[in-house]
């Protein structure tokens, strides 16, 4: 799992300059292995699907099972 970013534009009032930095986000990019490693924790763990979704940042259960729904038919 990858933090998300942003590229922020601030003005530094020492050089009258604006200045670009890159600011970390409390979400997540998850790849396929992530969903699956997330699925794989949530099925094993026993713990509220509420839980794991704030624990990672997912929007919302709906992400969460359209996840489980994905890689469980799979297998």
């Amino acid at each position: 799992m990858k933090r998300k970013t942003r590229i922020e534009r601030v003005y530094n009032e020492d050089t009258g300059w604006f200045e670009t930095r890159e600011v970390e986000l409390n979400s997540y990019s998850f790849t396929d292995d992530d969903r699956i490693m997330i699925v794989r924790e949530y099925m094993e763990s026993g713990l509220p699907a509420e839980e794991i979704i704030k624990k990672y940042y997912i929007s919302s259960r709906t992400v969460l099972f359209s996840w489980m729904d994905k890689f469980l038919s799979n297998s």
